[in-house]
Protein backbone atom coordinates (compact mmCIF):
# COMPACT_ATOMS: atom_id res chain seq x y z
CA UNK A 1 0.00 0.00 0.00
CA UNK A 2 1.74 3.12 -1.16
CA UNK A 3 1.65 6.38 0.67
CA UNK A 4 3.11 9.84 0.66
CA UNK A 5 4.35 9.69 -2.91
CA UNK A 6 3.89 13.38 -3.56
CA UNK A 7 5.94 15.81 -1.49
CA UNK A 8 7.52 13.88 1.37
CA UNK A 9 11.27 13.72 1.12
CA UNK A 10 12.54 10.35 -0.17
CA UNK A 11 14.02 9.24 3.16
CA UNK A 12 10.77 9.76 5.06
CA UNK A 13 8.65 8.38 2.21
CA UNK A 14 10.60 5.12 2.05
CA UNK A 15 10.36 4.70 5.80
CA UNK A 16 6.61 5.25 5.78
CA UNK A 17 5.95 2.86 2.92
CA UNK A 18 8.08 0.17 4.52
CA UNK A 19 6.48 0.47 7.94
CA UNK A 20 2.87 1.02 6.97
CA UNK A 21 1.99 -2.58 6.18
CA UNK A 22 3.82 -3.79 9.26
CA UNK A 23 2.37 -1.49 11.91
CA UNK A 24 -1.13 -0.61 10.79
CA UNK A 25 -3.63 -3.26 11.79
CA UNK A 26 -6.03 -2.28 9.04
CA UNK A 27 -5.01 -3.20 5.50
CA UNK A 28 -6.19 -4.35 2.13
CA UNK A 29 -4.98 -7.85 2.82
CA UNK A 30 -7.01 -10.60 4.38
CA UNK A 31 -5.01 -10.63 7.59
CA UNK A 32 -5.80 -7.00 8.25
CA UNK A 33 -9.48 -7.55 7.62
CA UNK A 34 -9.69 -10.43 10.08
CA UNK A 35 -8.84 -8.03 12.87
CA UNK A 36 -12.00 -6.06 12.06
CA UNK A 37 -14.43 -8.94 11.80
CA UNK A 38 -15.62 -8.26 15.33
CA UNK A 39 -17.56 -5.05 14.95
CA UNK A 40 -17.76 -2.89 18.09
CA UNK A 41 -21.24 -2.94 19.53
CA UNK A 42 -22.60 -5.17 16.82
CA UNK A 43 -22.94 -8.94 16.50
CA UNK A 44 -21.62 -9.27 20.01
CA UNK A 45 -24.77 -10.59 21.61
CA UNK A 46 -25.72 -14.18 20.81
CA UNK A 47 -28.84 -14.42 18.71
CA UNK A 48 -31.30 -17.08 19.76
CA UNK A 49 -32.51 -19.20 16.84
CA UNK A 50 -36.16 -18.74 16.00
CA UNK A 51 -38.21 -21.80 16.87
CA UNK A 52 -40.12 -23.31 13.98
CA UNK A 53 -43.69 -23.44 15.21
CA UNK A 54 -44.85 -25.55 12.31
CA UNK A 55 -42.73 -28.53 13.35
CA UNK A 56 -44.05 -30.52 16.27
CA UNK A 57 -41.58 -31.18 19.01
CA UNK A 58 -41.16 -34.77 20.18
CA UNK A 59 -42.35 -35.55 23.69
CA UNK A 60 -42.25 -38.55 25.98
CA UNK A 61 -45.54 -37.69 27.61
CA UNK A 62 -48.83 -39.09 26.30
CA UNK A 63 -50.88 -36.68 24.34
CA UNK A 64 -54.13 -35.88 26.11
CA UNK A 65 -57.23 -34.66 24.42
CA UNK A 66 -57.72 -30.97 25.09
CA UNK A 67 -61.31 -30.14 26.03
CA UNK A 68 -63.06 -26.84 26.03
CA UNK A 69 -63.82 -25.95 29.65
CA UNK A 70 -66.87 -24.01 28.51
CA UNK A 71 -68.26 -26.71 26.23
CA UNK A 72 -70.60 -28.31 28.82
CA UNK A 73 -71.59 -25.12 30.54
CA UNK A 74 -75.03 -23.67 29.73
CA UNK A 75 -75.06 -20.31 28.04
CA UNK A 76 -77.83 -17.91 27.16
CA UNK A 77 -75.97 -16.26 24.30
CA UNK A 78 -76.38 -17.55 20.76
CA UNK A 79 -73.64 -19.62 19.24
CA UNK A 80 -70.82 -17.73 17.58
CA UNK A 81 -70.59 -20.37 14.88
CA UNK A 82 -72.18 -19.49 11.55
CA UNK A 83 -75.13 -21.75 10.69
CA UNK A 84 -76.95 -22.78 7.58
CA UNK A 85 -80.37 -21.09 7.99
CA UNK A 86 -82.20 -23.86 6.09
CA UNK A 87 -80.99 -26.69 8.24
CA UNK A 88 -79.76 -24.93 11.41
CA UNK A 89 -76.55 -26.88 11.01
CA UNK A 90 -73.19 -25.26 11.26
CA UNK A 91 -72.03 -23.92 7.94
CA UNK A 92 -69.31 -25.92 6.23
CA UNK A 93 -65.93 -24.27 6.64
CA UNK A 94 -63.59 -24.15 3.63
CA UNK A 95 -60.84 -26.71 3.76
CA UNK A 96 -57.50 -25.05 4.52
CA UNK A 97 -54.29 -26.37 3.10
CA UNK A 98 -51.64 -27.17 5.68
CA UNK A 99 -49.16 -24.31 6.10
CA UNK A 100 -45.78 -24.86 4.52
CA UNK A 101 -42.89 -24.67 6.98
CA UNK A 102 -40.98 -21.37 6.61
CA UNK A 103 -37.65 -21.41 4.87
CA UNK A 104 -34.93 -21.49 7.48
CA UNK A 105 -31.21 -21.09 7.22
CA UNK A 106 -28.95 -23.52 9.04
CA UNK A 107 -28.49 -22.84 12.72
CA UNK A 108 -25.93 -20.37 13.97
CA UNK A 109 -23.52 -23.10 15.11
CA UNK A 110 -23.43 -24.59 11.61
CA UNK A 111 -22.74 -21.21 10.01
CA UNK A 112 -20.17 -20.37 12.64
CA UNK A 113 -18.44 -23.64 11.87
CA UNK A 114 -18.12 -22.57 8.24
CA UNK A 115 -16.69 -19.21 9.31
CA UNK A 116 -14.21 -20.89 11.62
CA UNK A 117 -13.08 -23.16 8.81
CA UNK A 118 -12.70 -20.14 6.55
CA UNK A 119 -10.49 -18.37 9.10
CA UNK A 120 -8.37 -21.48 9.48
CA UNK A 121 -7.99 -21.67 5.71
CA UNK A 122 -6.86 -18.02 5.64
CA UNK A 123 -4.24 -18.66 8.30
CA UNK A 124 -3.04 -21.62 6.24
CA UNK A 125 -2.80 -19.46 3.12
CA UNK A 126 -5.68 -21.28 1.40
CA UNK A 127 -7.55 -18.18 0.30
CA UNK A 128 -9.55 -19.88 -2.45
CA UNK A 129 -10.84 -22.43 0.06
CA UNK A 130 -11.77 -19.64 2.44
CA UNK A 131 -13.57 -17.75 -0.34
CA UNK A 132 -15.70 -20.82 -1.14
CA UNK A 133 -16.62 -21.20 2.54
CA UNK A 134 -17.60 -17.55 2.76
CA UNK A 135 -19.78 -17.98 -0.32
CA UNK A 136 -21.51 -20.92 1.36
CA UNK A 137 -22.33 -18.79 4.38
CA UNK A 138 -23.68 -16.02 2.14
CA UNK A 139 -25.89 -18.51 0.28
CA UNK A 140 -27.24 -20.15 3.44
CA UNK A 141 -27.61 -17.29 5.92
CA UNK A 142 -30.66 -15.06 5.98
CA UNK A 143 -30.11 -11.32 5.37
CA UNK A 144 -30.70 -10.50 9.04
CA UNK A 145 -28.02 -12.91 10.20
CA UNK A 146 -24.84 -11.07 11.31
CA UNK A 147 -22.74 -14.02 10.16
CA UNK A 148 -23.67 -13.17 6.59
CA UNK A 149 -22.10 -9.72 7.00
CA UNK A 150 -18.92 -11.34 8.31
CA UNK A 151 -18.87 -13.56 5.22
CA UNK A 152 -19.28 -10.58 2.88
CA UNK A 153 -16.41 -8.82 4.63
CA UNK A 154 -14.16 -11.87 4.51
CA UNK A 155 -14.89 -12.59 0.86
CA UNK A 156 -14.40 -8.94 -0.08
CA UNK A 157 -11.03 -8.89 1.67
CA UNK A 158 -9.86 -11.96 -0.24
CA UNK A 159 -11.04 -10.51 -3.55
CA UNK A 160 -9.28 -7.20 -2.87
CA UNK A 161 -6.04 -9.03 -2.15
CA UNK A 162 -6.40 -10.93 -5.41
CA UNK A 163 -6.83 -7.68 -7.32
CA UNK A 164 -10.53 -8.19 -8.04
CA UNK A 165 -11.41 -4.71 -6.85
CA UNK A 166 -14.85 -4.40 -8.45
CA UNK A 167 -15.99 -7.70 -6.94
CA UNK A 168 -14.50 -6.70 -3.60
CA UNK A 169 -16.38 -3.39 -3.62
CA UNK A 170 -19.59 -5.28 -4.41
CA UNK A 171 -19.08 -7.46 -1.33
CA UNK A 172 -18.41 -4.45 0.88
CA UNK A 173 -21.50 -2.77 -0.57
CA UNK A 174 -23.53 -5.77 0.59
CA UNK A 175 -21.99 -5.57 4.05
CA UNK A 176 -22.85 -1.87 4.29
CA UNK A 177 -26.43 -2.50 3.11
CA UNK A 178 -26.96 -5.25 5.68
CA UNK A 179 -25.20 -3.43 8.54
CA UNK A 180 -25.23 0.31 7.82
CA UNK A 181 -24.31 1.17 11.41
CA UNK A 182 -21.13 -0.90 11.31
CA UNK A 183 -17.82 0.71 10.44
CA UNK A 184 -16.20 -2.32 8.86
CA UNK A 185 -17.79 -2.13 5.42
CA UNK A 186 -17.00 1.56 5.04
CA UNK A 187 -13.44 1.13 6.32
CA UNK A 188 -12.53 -1.71 3.98
CA UNK A 189 -14.24 -0.16 0.97
CA UNK A 190 -12.40 3.07 1.70
CA UNK A 191 -9.11 1.17 1.63
CA UNK A 192 -9.97 -0.33 -1.76
CA UNK A 193 -10.65 3.18 -3.06
CA UNK A 194 -7.29 4.20 -1.58
CA UNK A 195 -5.57 1.44 -3.52
CA UNK A 196 -7.34 2.69 -6.66
CA UNK A 197 -6.11 6.22 -5.87
CA UNK A 198 -9.70 7.46 -5.69
CA UNK A 199 -8.87 9.76 -2.82
CA UNK A 200 -12.22 11.53 -2.45
CA UNK A 201 -14.17 8.26 -2.29
CA UNK A 202 -11.64 6.85 0.13
CA UNK A 203 -11.86 9.89 2.40
CA UNK A 204 -15.67 9.83 2.38
CA UNK A 205 -15.83 6.16 3.38
CA UNK A 206 -13.13 6.42 6.02
CA UNK A 207 -14.71 9.53 7.52
CA UNK A 208 -17.97 7.63 7.84
CA UNK A 209 -16.12 4.73 9.45
CA UNK A 210 -14.55 7.13 11.96
CA UNK A 211 -17.97 8.56 12.77
CA UNK A 212 -19.30 5.08 13.47
CA UNK A 213 -16.23 3.92 15.38
CA UNK A 214 -14.38 6.97 16.70
CA UNK A 215 -12.27 4.88 19.09
CA UNK A 216 -10.62 2.89 16.28
CA UNK A 217 -7.12 4.30 15.88
CA UNK A 218 -6.31 2.15 12.85
CA UNK A 219 -9.16 3.64 10.84
CA UNK A 220 -7.97 7.12 11.74
CA UNK A 221 -4.48 6.26 10.50
CA UNK A 222 -5.94 5.11 7.19
CA UNK A 223 -7.97 8.31 6.92
CA UNK A 224 -4.79 10.30 7.60
CA UNK A 225 -3.09 8.54 4.69
CA UNK A 226 -5.91 9.45 2.30
CA UNK A 227 -5.98 13.04 3.53
CA UNK A 228 -2.23 13.26 3.00
CA UNK A 229 -2.62 12.13 -0.60
CA UNK A 230 -5.07 15.01 -1.09
CA UNK A 231 -2.41 17.34 0.37
CA UNK A 232 -4.58 18.04 3.42
CA UNK A 233 -1.72 18.05 5.91
CA UNK A 234 -3.68 19.71 8.74
CA UNK A 235 -6.47 17.15 8.40
CA UNK A 236 -4.00 14.28 8.33
CA UNK A 237 -2.24 15.69 11.40
CA UNK A 238 -5.55 15.89 13.27
CA UNK A 239 -6.28 12.20 12.62
CA UNK A 240 -2.75 11.17 13.58
CA UNK A 241 -3.00 13.11 16.85
CA UNK A 242 -6.27 11.37 17.66
CA UNK A 243 -4.79 7.96 16.87
CA UNK A 244 -1.77 8.63 19.09
CA UNK A 245 -4.06 9.70 21.93
CA UNK A 246 -6.24 6.62 21.55
CA UNK A 247 -3.27 4.24 21.55
CA UNK A 248 -0.38 6.10 23.19
CA UNK A 249 1.76 2.99 23.51
CA UNK A 250 1.97 2.26 19.78
CA UNK A 251 5.35 3.60 18.63
CA UNK A 252 4.33 3.63 14.99
CA UNK A 253 1.62 6.22 15.58
CA UNK A 254 4.10 8.53 17.29
CA UNK A 255 6.55 7.99 14.47
CA UNK A 256 4.01 8.85 11.77
CA UNK A 257 2.91 11.94 13.65
CA UNK A 258 6.52 13.05 13.94
CA UNK A 259 7.04 12.55 10.21
CA UNK A 260 4.06 14.64 9.15
CA UNK A 261 5.00 17.38 11.62
CA UNK A 262 8.51 17.34 10.20
CA UNK A 263 7.05 17.69 6.74
CA UNK A 264 5.25 20.85 7.94
CA UNK A 265 8.52 22.12 9.46
CA UNK A 266 7.14 21.86 12.99
CA UNK A 267 10.48 20.52 14.11
CA UNK A 268 10.20 21.00 17.88
CA UNK A 269 6.97 19.03 18.17
CA UNK A 270 8.20 16.42 15.70
CA UNK A 271 11.20 15.77 17.93
CA UNK A 272 8.89 15.26 20.93
CA UNK A 273 6.95 12.52 19.15
CA UNK A 274 10.11 10.91 17.80
CA UNK A 275 11.47 10.81 21.34
CA UNK A 276 8.28 9.18 22.61
CA UNK A 277 8.51 6.62 19.83
CA UNK A 278 12.13 5.96 20.79
CA UNK A 279 11.13 5.37 24.41
CA UNK A 280 8.54 2.83 23.31
CA UNK A 281 10.86 1.12 20.83
CA UNK A 282 14.51 2.03 21.46
CA UNK A 283 15.83 -0.35 18.80
CA UNK A 284 13.87 1.14 15.91
CA UNK A 285 16.47 2.36 13.38
CA UNK A 286 14.02 4.67 11.60
CA UNK A 287 13.18 6.53 14.80
CA UNK A 288 16.84 6.85 15.73
CA UNK A 289 17.64 8.14 12.26
CA UNK A 290 14.87 10.74 12.51
CA UNK A 291 16.14 11.99 15.86
CA UNK A 292 19.69 12.16 14.56
CA UNK A 293 18.50 14.02 11.51
CA UNK A 294 16.66 16.69 13.52
CA UNK A 295 18.87 16.96 16.57
CA UNK A 296 22.24 17.09 14.82
CA UNK A 297 23.63 20.64 14.55
CA UNK A 298 23.60 21.97 11.02
CA UNK A 299 26.81 21.56 9.12
CA UNK A 300 28.73 24.82 8.66
CA UNK A 301 31.06 25.47 5.77
CA UNK A 302 34.55 26.32 7.09
CA UNK A 303 35.58 29.89 6.40
CA UNK A 304 38.00 30.35 3.54
CA UNK A 305 41.31 31.72 4.90
CA UNK A 306 42.24 35.15 3.69
CA UNK A 307 45.35 35.09 1.54
CA UNK A 308 48.33 37.08 2.79
CA UNK A 309 48.92 40.25 0.85
CA UNK A 310 51.63 40.20 -1.78
CA UNK A 311 54.43 42.71 -2.02
CA UNK A 312 52.62 44.47 -4.79
CA UNK A 313 49.58 44.97 -2.57
CA UNK A 314 51.46 45.83 0.62
CA UNK A 315 51.92 49.47 -0.19
CA UNK A 316 49.71 52.04 1.35
CA UNK A 317 47.19 53.88 -0.79
CA UNK A 318 49.23 57.08 -0.45
CA UNK A 319 52.36 55.55 -1.89
CA UNK A 320 52.67 55.92 -5.62
CA UNK A 321 53.47 52.82 -7.52
CA UNK A 322 57.15 52.28 -7.94
CA UNK A 323 58.43 52.23 -11.44
CA UNK A 324 61.39 50.38 -12.69
CA UNK A 325 63.68 52.40 -14.91
CA UNK A 326 63.67 51.34 -18.46
CA UNK A 327 66.82 49.70 -19.67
Amino acid sequence: MGCCRSSLNPLVARALVRRLARLIGLGLGVTGAIGLLVVPGWAQEPIAPIADQSVSQPTDRPVTQQTDPLADQPTDRPSDRPTDQSTDRPATQPVQQPAQPPTRSPGLPALQSLLDRANQAILAGQHDVAADLYRQVIALATPDNPQRVVAHVGLGSILSQQGQTEQAIAQFNQAIELAPQSSIGYALRGLVFYDLEQWDDSIADLRRAVELDPQNAQIRISLANSLYERHDLPGATEQLRAAAELEPNVPGFRYYLGMILEEQEQTAEAIVHYQQAAQLNPDDPDVQAALKRLQSPPLTTPATPIAAPTNADSRSPEQPPTTRPLP
